[in-house]
């Protein structure tokens, strides 16, 4: 068993977790595995780590169209519903 993946995993969750206990809700809980990744290059591999994950992280594999497709498709599904269905909804429920 690899011990840096075993302990990545560890702390993803704890780091997760922790924040989103300290902080009442899940405004950084998504941010746990990026900051265990961080920690844990910084930690194994220095500075030359830090930027050989970066390097990977920013490292462009697919044409602009499909990433410019992915942008469109979260915007779009990301829009509020109409006003006229939420106000049936509140209706519905009474209040």
């Amino acid at each position: 068993m690899r011990p840096w993946l075993v302990l990545f995993f560890a702390l993803a969750y704890a780091i997760s977790w922790a924040s989103f206990q300290l902080l009442h809700g899940p405004s950084l809980f998504t941010l746990g595995p990026l900051l265990a990744a961080l920690l844990l290059a910084a930690v194994t591999g220095g500075g030359t780590g830090l930027r050989m994950l970066a390097s990977r992280m920013l490292r462009w594999r697919i044409r602009p169209i499909w990433m410019a497709a992915a942008w469109y498709g979260h915007a779009t599904s990301a829009c509020p519903r109409p006003v006229y269905q939420v106000g049936n909804a509140v209706k519905a429920w009474k209040i």
